[in-house]
C-alpha cells in the first residue's frame, strides 16, 4: 500500500471525504436535454410542500430538487432525450399535481 493510499484511508475514516461521484455523459444516456423548472405552489404549507416533493420526485425525469424562498417554491433539474420527452414531463408529471401553479421552465444551450 503506498502513502497516498494510507492518506485516502485516514481522510475516509476522518469524515473528510465523504463519499466518491462518477460523472456521466448525458448524451450518452440518452439524457441530453437539461432543463431548469422553478415551480410556485398555489398554496404553499409544510404538507403541501412535502407531497410535491413527493410526487416530483418520482418523476424518472428530474434528477435535483431545490426547496427556494422568493418567487418561487421550488426549482427542479430536469434531464430527458428529447423534446417528446419534454413535452412527457410538462404535461404528464407536471400537469398531474393539482396544487402547482404556472411553471416557469428555462432550457440550458
Amino acid at each position: 500500500m503506498t502513502f497516498q493510499w494510507h492518506r485516502i484511508k485516514r481522510l475516509e475514516r476522518e469524515g473528510i471525504i465523504k463519499k466518491y461521484v462518477a460523472l456521466v455523459e448525458a448524451e450518452k444516456v440518452e439524457k441530453g436535454l437539461i432543463f431548469f423548472c422553478d415551480i410556485t405552489l398555489k398554496e404553499h404549507t409544510k404538507e403541501i410542500d412535502h407531497q410535491f416533493v413527493i410526487d416530483i420526485t418520482a418523476s424518472k425525469y428530474v434528477c435535483e430538487c431545490y426547496n427556494i424562498s422568493g418567487e418561487y417554491n421550488f426549482r427542479l433539474k430536469v434531464m430527458v432525450k428529447d423534446i417528446k420527452h419534454y413535452q412527457d414531463f410538462v404535461f404528464n408529471d407536471l400537469g398531474s399535481i393539482k396544487t402547482l401553479e404556472m411553471p416557469k421552465i428555462h432550457l440550458r444551450v
